[in-house]
């Protein structure tokens, strides 16, 4: 996400600089020089609600690296509903280090699938998209796909040919079945005109993203989206003996398995990455109060909510540990998993 603009209590916006130094995020004031020390406001989706506090030191060489440095890599979360009227879950997470990712926004919401994606595709630097929901699903043909490269240009992977329909779907059954895990086909979403996921997929990689999961690595400003599933990310990464039950299922049996979920994504963010458990409305999000009140839409609304979470931990991830993740499927449809734990 862009940083480039501070908005102390109302006063004009002035651009600073940033750097990520001793473990830490500073800012700097490119021109003055001095540090910066403020509430950081305004920004895309509402910008950072907590306080990012400067200790830079002040020579020059540091203020001339600081102010070229003013973009940090993004990461998405989309537990995207099937249909684009209704809510999705949206998270984002902006940071690279387990000590500087820092939540900025979580919530379930209604948008727009061009708003979406001209919302994300307006960050400057590294982003990284994770949606819950059919990403690609093509019938069977032998062109070669068209796969959108980093640098925002659209071009023929020649080594990437369709050859079949997708077959993650059922694939996910067959990995995660003594987890109780499964994935709705994709084919039969499509059939039911559930389009969210194809049609976001499509817009990002008409703004120069990538679907192709593996462009996630290397060096550089990476922009990709990919397809991945909540319920296999919880059962790895959580090390669960089955999937949690907080979709289907009496209301108390539900709420029981949510206070669980937000139980593990609690203890797994203070372990990895403690600072996004600053932010206001995902604590309210992790708190076993918030499903005990919860009724009928919010119930689903909490839901969403976490899930979205999810996936943007999963996108943090990805980017940072690439070797951790697999892509099951193949760029007919895929979705992106945690390895499983080599004993």
């Amino acid at each position: 996400m862009r940083l480039g603009e501070l908005d102390p209590g109302g006063a004009e916006p002035r651009v600073f600089g940033m750097d990520i130094i001793d473990g830490e995020l500073c800012c700097w004031d490119p021109v003055g020089g001095e540090s910066i020390a403020e509430c950081l406001g305004g920004g895309v989706c509402g910008g950072f609600k907590e306080q990012l506090w400067s200790r830079c030191r002040p020579d020059s060489r540091r203020r001339e690296q600081t102010a070229r440095t003013c973009v940090v890599a993004t990461f998405i979360g989309l537990d995207l509903a099937w249909k684009a009227t209704n809510e999705s879950g949206i998270c984002w997470l902006e940071g690279e280090s387990p000590e500087t990712l820092r939540c900025t926004r979580i919530e379930a919401a209604v948008q727009p699938i061009e708003d979406l994606a001209d919302e994300i595709a307006s960050v400057d630097g590294t982003v990284i998209v994770t949606i819950d929901a059919p990403v690609l699903c093509s019938p069977h043909t032998d062109r070669p796909l068209s796969v959108a490269q980093p640098d925002g240009e659209a071009a023929l992977d020649s080594s990437v040919l369709r050859t079949g329909p997708r077959w993650v779907d059922p694939e996910i059954g067959r990995r995660f079945w003594q987890y109780k895990v499964s994935a709705y086909p994709a084919s039969a979403a499509v059939a039911n005109g559930w389009m969210a996921g194809i049609d976001l997929g499509r817009a990002l990689q008409a703004r120069g993203f990538a679907l192709d999961p593996e462009l996630r690595r290397g060096g550089g400003h990476r922009r990709v989206a990919v397809e991945v599933y909540p319920h296999t990310i919880h059962v790895r990464l959580f090390e669960l003996d089955e999937r949690l039950p907080y979709k289907k299922g009496r209301v108390a049996d539900r709420r029981q398995a949510m206070q669980l979920y937000q139980n593990h994504l609690r203890e797994f963010a203070a372990r990895e990455a403690p600072g996004i458990l600053h932010n206001a409305r995902l604590q309210e999000a992790l708190a076993p109060e918030t499903t005990e009140m919860a009724r009928g839409k919010a119930l689903k609304r909490l839901e969403d909510t976490l899930d979205g979470l999810t996936c943007a931990l999963a996108a943090w991830l990805a980017w940072r540990t690439p070797d951790a993740w697999e892509m099951i499927g193949d760029l007919n449809g895929y979705i992106l998993s945690p390895r499983a734990a080599v004993d």
